[in-house]
């Protein structure tokens, strides 16, 4: 929804490391204001050519509700010869990304193949864990994980350990999210031949991202070094003024 130009505008999905000209950049995270409607952003970049390191945390008020929308604060990273300066220009709005998407139960052995829209999975290993807490499981609690490897079409791969409990009487399967390839995976059933029942979810409601413009501003101390000066020159000229004033008057 931002009215920014596309082609000048980076959107950066959580966790991803995404080309920007001489610098990886990556958005590393969030965090909010306690009692405002407040976030800020950590966009960690990567120069390519030195290694140089370094995390600029520009912040947003949000308004989705209102008129105001998105009001963004800028942050840069300064150097003698320029400036990298970089904002949001927007982010996911929580009211317009509800999870409408239902579970597709997948049948699988371990060594099984399974494809999704963005690459595929392999099913690893399942296991079945012992020793469990008492206090948290009961006397007849089990737990079970599934290993997966999940080969995504852009080149990543994830390693995944989705987990199903039974856990004092009550049957817990804990689903994991691959935010980056906006997909759920959850163990819904194991048999005994370590065959298991998989539940595959695609939904844009995982997706966590940030759209950022940055801008390189060369020389920007000389605009301030500038901007001392003539600071410098008119309160010079102003004390000298001052001064003649006086002189005028002490001699009439």
């Amino acid at each position: 929804e931002s009215k920014e130009k596309t082609g000048e505008n980076m959107t950066l999905p959580v966790g991803n490391k995404m080309d920007m000209g001489k610098y990886w950049v990556t958005y590393a995270g969030d965090s909010s204001h306690s009692a405002k409607s407040q976030k800020y952003f950590s966009i960690h970049f990567t120069n390519k050519a030195t290694n140089e390191n370094f995390t600029l945390k520009p912040n947003a008020f949000i308004d989705y509700r209102g008129n105001e929308g998105l009001s963004a604060n800028p942050d840069a990273r300064h150097y003698w010869d320029h400036d990298v300066f970089t904002y949001i220009t927007s982010i996911a709005n929580p009211d317009k990304t509800k999870d409408t998407a239902a579970f597709k139960t997948n049948n699988l052995k371990p060594g099984d193949s399974l494809f999704y829209s963005s690459g595929f999975m392999i099913l690893q290993d399942v296991k079945e864990k012992g020793d469990l807490p008492v206090a948290i499981f009961g006397e007849k609690g089990t737990l079970h994980e599934a290993a997966l490897k999940v080969y995504s079409k852009t080149g990543s791969i994830y390693s995944v350990t989705s987990r199903l409990a039974i856990a004092k009487g009550e049957l817990l399967s804990l689903p994991d999210t691959i935010i980056a390839e906006s997909l759920i995976l959850q163990l819904q059933k194991v048999n005994p031949d370590k065959s298991i029942e998989l539940g595959t979810k695609e939904s844009n409601s995982v997706m966590e991202y940030v759209t950022i413009k940055a801008y390189k501003f060369p020389f920007i101390n000389l605009l301030w070094g500038g901007v001392i000066i003539t600071a410098i020159g008119i309160l010079m000229s102003m004390i000298r003024r001052i001064r003649l004033n006086r002189n005028n008057l002490t001699g009439s």
